[in-house]
């Protein structure tokens, strides 16, 4: 049975906005179904630019605290699918804090590193007349995005590129176990954009 890797995690290196009090070091324990791991790695994107490049949102970045003990953000994808695993106050909470109409439906949008083309979902309702989507749906979205994207290999490699193996998606490559939601960023009126890591298996 292999035994837990201490690493270094700095939550400044990763999550400059985070609050002062909690830039800070911390020691997180890596050892995912028994497989060492190389620790968490942020996965780069290109923030998305709507039409409106004036865009300012009011909406602070909707954020997931770690589920693993640690004071670091990310959520495992696999545990979004879960109920059980989403019954926490704090995701149960209002995901956004200001959207301007009685019924809003966004999209989400994901610029996977690699030489990828950037991948947009179909649009979601995420205000109507019982309220604002909370942290726990928006996170299970984001989750089934995803799995949709891997299972049904929805990537499409930009016009002219090689895809980097380093950041392919599937069975061969970085599986939905191996990804963790930290936030997700409302980048233009109709837009949000969820933001990752990874753990890359030794």
């Amino acid at each position: 049975m292999s035994s837990l890797v201490q690493r270094s995690y700095d939550i400044r290196g990763h999550h400059p906005w985070y609050p002062e009090a909690r830039k800070a070091r911390v020691t997180v324990d890596w050892a995912i179904g028994g497989a060492l791991t190389m620790g968490r790695e942020k996965v780069p994107q290109e923030t998305y630019k709507g039409q409106d490049t004036s865009f300012i949102s009011c909406n602070a970045p909707v954020v997931y605290p770690s589920t693993e003990g640690a004071l670091g953000l990310g959520i495992p994808l696999t545990g979004c699918l879960t109920p059980a695993s989403m019954s926490r106050r704090d995701i149960q909470a209002q995901a956004l804090q200001d959207l301007p109409t009685k019924t809003t439906k966004i999209s989400m949008c994901i610029k996977w590193p690699g030489a990828y083309k950037g991948y947009q979902t179909g649009q979601y309702t995420v205000k109507n007349t019982k309220g604002i989507i909370s942290k726990a749906k928006l996170a299970e979205i984001v989750a089934l995005e995803v799995q949709t994207i891997i299972r049904d290999q929805r990537l499409v490699v930009k016009d002219g590129a090689v895809a980097d193996p380093l950041w392919k998606l599937g069975d061969d490559g970085i599986q939905i176990e191996d990804i963790y939601l930290t936030e997700v960023r409302h980048v233009s009126k109709a837009r949000l954009q969820p933001h990752f890591e990874i753990v890359r298996r030794a």
